[in-house]
């Protein structure tokens, strides 16, 4: 009885490493979308309804064919704009060619605005890549600010270089303050958008009022527990704080973006990739 009941528990465990397996395999390659709606009296009426897709850490993936699966779920949720908030590629596996690619696919469907990731400043091809998409219609918000018309109202969308951009990458002493540029790039009046890689920035995020932060980098925690969400981190480590979903302080949103790529873990646990949507209304 004691053998079998041992065979039974190390099938039942077997069996169950299987699905586990499968099932992860799955859910890294499974696209999810998810949505968002932020509201603020600041928006002008002609905006009210407005869809904004987020994209963020692509790290040169491939969901389909010639990213097919992604290109289309994007395209299915109508946006009328597309933001790319960094890590576009992968420093370790870079392939500037499946970026651009991408990125030339999407700029047909709506105009696409997009800042750096830390992977974007370890890259040897970095101009090549801005470059790229750039030719392919994509707008650079490197450290500057620029509004969006529509209806005769407009709302601005600003863009900030990843911090690895603000260092001297030799002795590392030399920092430029994300507070000092953003004084210089907000604009002072209007609804504002502000593209940035990092959340863990979201006290200065709020200090500065701005209506509406999107971000990434965080991957979700890459693997997720329930109840206890993300489990790690880059720069925020253990269980971090700002890994997914939506966070408010004042009038101040920020919406992180899982992502959709892995970068030095390979696979993602109880963490799809995920496309963002969010709808603004007054």
């Amino acid at each position: 009885m004691k053998k079998k009941l041992k065979k039974l528990i190390l099938s039942a465990v077997g069996i169950l490493a299987v699905i586990f397996i499968i099932w992860t395999l799955w859910g890294n390659t499974a696209l999810m979308l998810t949505e968002y709606t932020v509201s603020s009296e600041k928006l002008p009426a002609a905006f009210d309804g407005y869809k904004i897709c987020h994209i963020s850490d692509f790290h040169d993936s491939e969901f389909g064919k010639s990213n097919e699966k992604l290109v289309n779920m994007i395209k299915n949720t109508e946006p009328d704009i597309i933001v790319i908030t960094g890590d576009l590629v992968d420093h370790r596996r870079t392939d500037v060619p499946l970026s651009v690619s991408f990125v030339e696919q999407i700029t047909p469907i709506a105009p696409v605005y997009y800042v750096t990731g830390n992977h974007e400043e370890q890259i040897e091809g970095f101009d090549e890549l801005i470059d790229g998409i750039m030719s392919a219609g994509a707008i650079y918000l490197n450290n500057r600010s620029m509004q969006i018309q529509k209806g005769g109202e407009h709302i601005n969308i600003s863009g900030v270089d990843d911090p690895y951009f603000l260092v001297n990458y030799i002795d590392k002493t030399e920092q430029i303050s994300l507070d000092k540029i953003l004084e210089e790039v907000l604009p002072e009046e209007g609804f504002n958008i502000l593209l940035s890689h990092r959340p863990d920035y979201f006290d200065i995020y709020v200090t500065h009022e701005i209506d509406l932060v999107l971000s990434g980098h965080a991957h979700g925690g890459q693997v997720r527990l329930p109840y206890f969400g993300g489990v790690i981190a880059p720069d925020q480590g253990l269980l971090p704080r700002y890994s997914e979903g939506q966070f408010t302080a004042g009038d101040t949103n920020m919406i992180i973006s899982r992502g959709l790529g892995n970068s030095i873990v390979p696979l993602r646990v109880n963490n799809r990739p995920e496309v963002v949507v969010i709808t603004l209304t007054r």
